[in-house]
């Protein structure tokens, strides 16, 4: 079902038992600069908010199965609070916000679910497409990670949680400092972490905005501990899934820390092709043939879901302008190491590769761009034995899915470079 036009502001439908409480989330919501309304069915909405704390549970799973049945399936669930009977939270939420407090993060965590929902959606688009080539898609299980990263200060508080969450099976790994935060960030792999933001000895801000900058850490899941009254600042909110008082039980604590830890995004791997008879020999990248039946795929959900779609062209210049395979070959290794899993690059020729990106706006590729561009600027590489050092310079254009476009046009318009953002490397 084809869309007039795309938008980037998700749209919140606000299930509440209560009038007042209702319009006052729905103010908390608009004061983020959030769509939300009250009790809204009767339009597309991208997230149903239903608040666990008004509402009887018959009544949310009633909500949950509707969405689930009816054209609204593709709308995220997400809960705030608990029912105040005692009930289990339902297990269909997508996101579980754990009090008003965290309500505060509302933004950002919306619009993470959301991207892990366009990740989710497109692995199961890689599968059809890799089944219409012949392609066995499998995948290993891997053990569970339950591996956590607390980062804050030593304290008989921390080692009680320790003690409790080892208890659970959980494996406490302590960093008492940003950097050495992050420095285990790049050298192990965490289910989450859990970020201390009243120890303001180890600048919970400052590891936020490090894990801001690096794409591979982006999205990792964070549970801040805070005081109650506790207001974040905008690092935080970027960064946190959920923000907890540090006041709560260990039980309580612990508990939404293992359920950060069991909804994670598809991993890198559930990516990978399966083989290689649809990637290019000389850079690892998609066959153009299988790139352009998939972008097929990736538009029409794109349409079906309103969801933007953004193609980006690289032109590999290298050397004095003309392109080598090694300066294609070394820009397609770099577009793979800096580009999201769901991201999907192919050669198109001897000098230029295309990159559809799934759930991105132009602005959003062009910063995918010019992280590229600056990595290629500022490196080079050894094609030969003693021969000097190689640097490749790049071109690169943008262009954003247009509702009326089938995948050769909006590819046919990217090369052609019409209505598009441009942008060139430093020689």
């Amino acid at each position: 079902m084809a869309r007039s036009e795309f938008s980037n502001q998700l749209k919140i439908s606000v299930i509440c038992g209560d009038h007042d409480r209702s319009q006052t989330i729905c103010k908390t919501l608009a004061d983020l600069q959030l769509d939300a309304h009250s009790g809204e069915f009767s339009n597309m909405v991208d997230i149903f908010l239903i608040d666990l704390t008004t509402c009887r549970p018959a009544l949310v799973e009633e909500v949950i199965q509707y969405t689930c049945e009816s054209r609204f399936s593709s709308s995220l669930i997400v809960t705030l609070g608990k029912f105040p009977c005692g009930a289990e939270t339902p297990k269909r939420a997508d996101v579980r916000l754990s009090s008003d407090n965290a309500l505060k993060l509302a933004r950002s965590r919306f619009h993470f679910a959301h991207r892990t929902a366009a990740r989710r959606a497109e692995i199961e688009l890689r599968r059809e497409s890799y089944k219409r080539y012949g392609c066995i898609f499998t995948t290993q299980a891997e053990d569970k990670n339950y591996d956590v990263l607390y980062v804050g200060e030593a304290s008989t508080r921390f080692m009680s949680l320790k003690n409790h969450l080892e208890t659970l099976g959980v494996n406490i790994i302590a960093a008492f400092s940003a950097y050495t935060a992050f420095d285990y960030l790049h050298d192990h792999k965490f289910a989450a972490v859990l970020l201390d933001v009243s120890a303001t000895s180890i600048r919970p801000d400052n590891f936020c905005a490090m894990v801001q900058r690096s794409s591979n850490l982006a999205e990792m899941p964070i549970l801040a501990l805070g005081k109650s009254d506790y207001i974040p600042s905008e690092h935080i909110i970027e960064s946190a899934a959920d923000i907890i008082d540090d006041n709560s039980s260990l039980e309580a604590i612990s508990d939404q820390l293992l359920e950060l830890t069991s909804n994670q995004a598809p991993s890198a791997k559930e990516f990978l092709a399966p083989q290689s008879s649809i990637t290019d020999a000389e850079t690892g990248l998609f066959t153009r043939n299988f790139f352009e039946d998939h972008l097929d795929r990736q538009i029409e959900w794109s349409l079906d879901f309103n969801q933007p779609l953004t193609v980006l062209i690289i032109d590999v210049l290298g050397a004095d302008d003309k392109a080598d395979i090694r300066d294609l070959a070394y820009t397609a290794s770099v577009v793979r190491t800096l580009l999201r899993v769901q991201d999907a690059p192919t050669r198109l020729n001897d000098s230029t590769l295309a990159i559809s990106m799934p759930g991105s706006t132009k602005q959003t590729a062009s910063y995918a761009a010019r992280r590229i561009e600056g990595v290629l600027d500022a490196t080079a590489f050894e094609s030969e034995l003693n021969q000097p050092a190689r640097q490749v310079t790049i071109s690169w254009k943008v262009t954003e899915l247009n509702p009326e476009q089938s995948a050769n046009q909006l590819l046919s318009d990217a090369l052609s470079n019409t209505q598009n953002d441009k942008g060139h490397a430093a020689a």
